[in-house]
């Protein structure tokens, strides 16, 4: 678990404490008493003092698509996009939690759209409000990371939570996820990211010409892995909140994304 204190458009405070594996299943905060506890507990050691919360939700629990419509009238868009996103995604409506972005406009709409079980968005905002805080933004992990890093297309790999976790950006939206347990050692583990990019580029051709990006623990076990790739933080967006010399950037990029809402 990582949290970022942003003030005046600069980190104040932070916090990065390990959590169960078991506590997450698929990408739903499970064990929320559990991670409720370690929220607490790292806010208070770490002396920060806002109660407001933005979080991410692991791509493994949420979808993201991308539609085109044609362009309309900002007050007929909503009920458009409840029928496209209905259509789009995965999920009974009665059980799903659906938001948008509009992220073009040239000749028709582009539109990010994401969705996720009610009930995972629900036990996500109690782990929140357990500890004692209150969730404004909730989206998945993906879009934030996207944010951050000031690439368009890209590959980017983490190995955070005991997974290797991969995102393909293209045009700075998410167009696939996946992800895989990881492999303690170097050279399993270079095999591993190895097949996560070629899942990659199978699912989204385009990706084969993106960089690669490292991010979260692997950005310091690069040369050990051996992948032909570069470090998430080299291409952190100028327009990320200022950052203090000793935070450890690699675990934050998604913080960082949140924060640039």
């Amino acid at each position: 678990m990582a949290a970022i204190e942003v003030r005046s458009g600069a980190v104040v405070r932070w916090f990065r404490e390990p959590i169960r594996p078991e506590w997450m299943k698929q990408g739903d905060p499970v064990a929320v008493s559990a991670l409720a506890q370690v929220l607490r507990g790292g806010v208070q050691a770490a002396g920060m003092r806002s109660r407001q919360v933005r979080l991410t939700l692991c791509d493994e629990a949420a979808v993201v698509r991308r539609v085109r419509m044609p362009v309309m009238a900002k007050k007929d868009l909503a009920g458009a996009m409840r029928f496209a996103a209905e259509r789009e995604m995965p999920f009974p409506p009665q059980r799903a939690v659906y938001a948008w972005d509009v992220v073009s406009t040239e000749g028709s709409l582009t539109i990010s759209v994401a969705a996720a079980w009610k009930d995972v968005v629900d036990r996500a905002a109690a782990v929140v409000v357990q500890a004692g805080l209150v969730p404004t933004v909730i989206e998945p992990r993906s879009i934030a990371l996207g944010r951050a890093l000031n690439s368009e297309n890209a590959i980017i790999v983490d190995g955070s939570a005991g997974m290797l976790e991969m995102t393909v950006l293209a045009a700075g939206h998410p167009v696939y996820s996946d992800s895989i347990p990881r492999n303690s050692e170097s050279n399993g583990q270079a095999v591993d990211i190895e097949a996560l990019i070629s899942r990659g580029h199978r699912h989204f051709p385009a990706a084969a010409s993106s960089p690669v990006l490292l991010v979260g623990d692997l950005e310091s076990e690069l040369d050990q892995v051996r992948v032909r790739a570069r470090r998430g933080t080299s291409l952190l967006n100028g327009t990320s909140p200022a950052r203090p010399p000793d935070l450890p950037a690699a675990g934050f990029l998604a913080n960082f994304g949140l924060a640039m809402r």
